[in-house]
């Protein structure tokens, strides 16, 4: 009798360690306000997410958790926001399902998305203010972390985009980024410190149908794999700083760029 009891405490003891690892687990994405599916942790490759969508709303992922989606909106309707922060190495924020998963930082509302210390957010289309009068800020600070397109990258679509790429971060496109993309549109990307890098495959617009402004500082590079444009056609404006001191690298193999740039 008395071995048996001590059996049953013991096998008690495992399975109440089992479910504490379990819940710690998804306490790591935690929501508020706003957010459409309401439990992200749920989310799956056909979940179209939304965090601010009628009210302002907050989603973040850390501790190493992994969440998954199709599209996602940050700041989906005017007047609202939406904001997203993925931090710490092995957390990660993965868009797929098609090839037309598409993240939206600032809708038609104020978007902010923050990827730093090592985590990773990936999704087929990029785009930061999407719609006029919208507002997208999209940070990539520290040595690991990356945010990787594998399709277009918009700074700026119709509304106004900035993009910072900092402490050794690198950001990805496979295809071609805008910066100020539509008419109404300002964009601006800084690339910023040793190791900080943003990579194109195809070709790099500053700006291409509104205002574009492209600051590489600190020794971070840019690399183009194709051509980079600077003022696509007579009405957009663009412009690439390399700062007043320190600079940084451009790597392009066409470089379509009318005065004055600060090379």
């Amino acid at each position: 009798m008395i071995r048996s009891k001590q059996f049953s405490v013991v096998f008690l003891l495992i399975v109440g360690l089992v479910a504490v690892s379990t819940s710690s687990a998804g306490a790591a994405i935690v929501a508020s306000g706003n957010v459409e599916p309401d439990d992200p942790a749920s989310w799956t490759s056909s979940t179209i997410g939304y965090i601010g969508k009628t009210a302002d709303g907050s989603v973040s992922v850390d501790d190493g958790s992994d969440l998954v989606s199709n599209y996602v909106y940050l700041g989906f309707n005017s007047s609202v926001s939406g904001t997203a922060t993925i931090t710490g190495s092995g957390s990660t924020w993965t868009n797929t399902g098609s090839s037309y998963s598409t993240f939206f930082v600032g809708y038609a509302g104020s978007g902010s998305l923050s990827i730093t210390g090592g985590a990773t957010v990936s999704n087929s289309w990029g785009y930061i203010g999407y719609g006029s009068g919208s507002t997208g800020v999209v940070t990539v600070d520290g040595s690991g972390s990356r945010w990787a397109n594998s399709k277009n990258l918009y700074i700026g679509q119709s509304g106004s985009g900035t993009l910072s790429i900092t402490g050794g971060a690198a950001v990805s496109s496979s295809y071609n980024s805008y910066i100020g993309y539509g008419s109404s549109s300002t964009g601006i990307v800084t690339v910023d410190g040793p190791g900080s890098t943003w990579t194109n495959s195809n070709d790099l617009i500053v700006g291409y149908g509104g205002s574009g402004t492209l600051h590489i500082t600190g020794g971070a590079t840019v690399s183009v794999d194709d051509s980079t444009f600077v003022g696509y056609s007579s009405v957009p404006t663009g412009l690439i700083d390399f700062g007043s001191a320190g600079g940084g690298t451009l790597s392009t193999k066409t470089l379509c760029a009318p005065p004055p740039q600060n090379f």
